[in-house]
């Protein structure tokens, strides 16, 4: 993609974490649809037990790869491509995704001709096709509210119960937004330079949001780009999965509430949390029968994330 002695326009940062076949997957997408610009490519390994690191490196020499001896969380190894990236421009990149043909010229060109756009996300689609709702307005404790009673399922064309997610739109149009996923997102070198790193109190989940916060405090636009298309596999439900994520999960909101809002909307948002997981457990265990039926482990692993999550809120109102 480019010689260690051009100057490098373009560096993707992808977090890997027991995921070799995705990544590879990933990597093999991007080389084959990169961008016409001098490109380099960081794979930071969080302690992978599979032997991801070795089949990266093996499969792909060119990568820049980090290795961790433990997990250290996405913005902490994130961090670590940064501050190893010569490009002016970074895209964090998950290693669930696909790139598709003319993305990252796409992306690229955005904020080539928009000077006021300091971060810009592409349009995101599950394996499937469908869309994925990447661009959002900041949350809030209604929307959190709206989320705990499911409000925002039960009517998502509304612009008030789907306000937070812009469920109500159909994201053909490329607009400014509050946020973008940080499952692929371009920010310009001199935003990081100017904002400062992502904040590593967020194990997972909610850094994105947070870096868009400030990215937009310091004056910047957050722009998205649905004419520029990105498969994503995970599609974000990997929380429900595992009881550490869905715990990482709930205190990454409270985190957020609590620098962006103060500690007062914090500490109403440990209720509406605590309110909403109850209430998912409660509709759990009442279709427990079908649902194992189901999903069977999937579903043992989710309610167990909810019990955690209800215990540490409980703890912590």
């Amino acid at each position: 993609m480019t010689s260690s002695a051009s100057p490098i326009d373009l560096s993707v940062i992808i977090v890997n974490w027991n995921t070799a076949s995705m990544t590879l997957e990933c990597l093999e997408s991007l080389y084959a649809n990169t961008a016409a610009c001098r490109v380099e490519v960081i794979v930071v390994d969080n302690g992978s037990q599979d032997g991801s690191a070795d089949r990266i490196i093996q499969t792909f020499p060119n990568v820049t790869l980090i290795r961790n001896r433990d997990n250290r969380g996405f913005a902490a190894a994130s961090n670590q491509g940064i501050e190893t990236a010569q490009g002016g421009y970074l895209l964090l990149l998950n290693s669930d995704t696909i790139v598709c043909d003319g993305v990252l010229e796409r992306l690229i060109a955005c904020l080539d001709d928009h000077p006021e756009v300091g971060i810009v996300g592409p349009r995101l689609v599950d394996g499937e096709g469908r869309l994925q709702l990447s661009a959002r307005k900041f949350p809030t404790l209604r929307s959190a509210l709206f989320e705990a009673l499911h409000l925002h399922m039960l009517f998502p064309r509304s612009r008030v119960f789907g306000d937070q997610l812009l469920s109500w739109w159909d994201h053909r149009a490329e607009r400014s937004v509050d946020f973008v996923e940080g499952s692929s997102l371009l920010v310009r070198r001199v935003v990081v330079d100017q904002i400062g790193l992502l904040d590593t109190g967020y194990f997972m989940y909610s850094e994105d949001v947070d870096w868009c916060w400030r990215a937009r405090r310091a004056g910047w636009t957050v722009a998205y780009l649905p004419e520029a298309s990105i498969i994503h596999l995970g599609g974000g439900s990997g929380y429900r999965r595992s009881p550490k994520l869905a715990l990482e999960a709930c205190k990454s909101k409270i985190r957020f509430h609590e620098k962006c809002y103060g500690a007062t909307s914090a500490s109403l948002l440990k209720f509406i949390l605590l309110l909403g997981a109850a209430l998912r457990l409660a509709r759990l265990w009442m279709l427990s029968t079908v649902t194992a039926r189901r999903a069977g482990d999937a579903t043992a692993k989710e309610k167990q994330g909810l019990r955690e999550s209800i215990a540490y809120l409980w703890r912590e109102r």
